[in-house]
C-alpha cells in the first residue's frame, strides 16, 4: 500500500486529480483492520501461553480475520477492475515499468525475496519469464543472481530450467 500510494497512485493522481482518493482511503482502513487482527492474534497467543481460556479471544480473532479478508478482497477487486484500467489507459508500458523499477528497487532484499517466493510459482511460464525478465533488465547483476538462485529453490526443476533458458541466465562463479 505504501509503494502504491507513494509511487503509482501519486503519479496517477497527477494525471487524474481525485482518481486515487478511494484507493488511498481504503489502504488506510485495511492497515487499521490488519493491526486489529494482529493484536487479536497476539491476545490468543498470550492467553494460550498462560494456559488461559482462549475461546472468546479465538472467536474475536476469527471474526476480525474474516472481516479483514472480505475488505481486502473487495479492495483488490476494485484495484483490478478500476485502478488497473486507469493505469493502462493513462500510462505507457515504459512508464508502468518505471513504477515497477521504483518499487522493486526500494525493497529490502529479504522483502523482495519473500514477495518473489509467493508470486513467481503462481505465474504461468510466459508471465514468469516476463516478470523475472523485467527484474533482470533493472536489477544489478549480483541482485539478479540472488533472485535466480532463490528461485531455484522455489520453482520446480522444469520451471526453473525454462526460466533460466529463456533469460539466458548463466550463474556467475566467484573466483576463490
Amino acid at each position: 500500500a505504501h509503494d502504491e500510494d507513494n509511487i503509482v497512485l501519486m503519479d496517477l493522481e497527477l494525471r487524474i486529480p481525485g482518481a486515487t482518493e478511494r484507493n488511498c482511503n481504503e489502504h488506510g482502513q485495511i492497515e487499521k483492520e490488519q493491526r486489529k487482527v494482529e493484536f487479536a492474534l497476539e491476545a490468543v497467543r498470550t492467553a494460550s501461553a498462560n494456559n488461559e481460556e482462549i475461546n472468546a479471544l479465538a472467536d474475536r480473532f476469527r471474526m476480525l480475520l474474516y472481516n479483514f479478508h472480505a475488505s481486502y478482497l473487495r479492495h483488490m477487486a476494485g484495484e483490478e477492475q478500476e485502478t488497473q484500467q486507469m493505469l493502462w489507459q493513462y500510462f505507457t508500458d515504459d512508464e508502468l515499468l518505471g513504477h515497477r523499477k521504483q518499487i522493486v528497487g526500494g525493497m529490502a532484499p529479504d522483502m523482495l525475496l519473500l514477495w518473489i517466493r509467493f508470486i513467481a510459482p503462481a505465474l504461468s511460464t510466459p508471465e514468469r519469464i516476463g516478470y523475472i525478465g523485467a527484474m533482470k533488465a533493472t536489477a544489478p547483476p549480483e541482485k539478479f543472481q540472488t533472485i535466480m538462485e532463490f528461485l531455484r529453490m522455489v520453482l520446480t526443476g522444469q520451471e526453473w530450467n525454462e526460466l533460466a533458458e529463456s533469460l539466458n541466465y548463466e550463474p556467475v562463479v566467484m573466483a576463490v
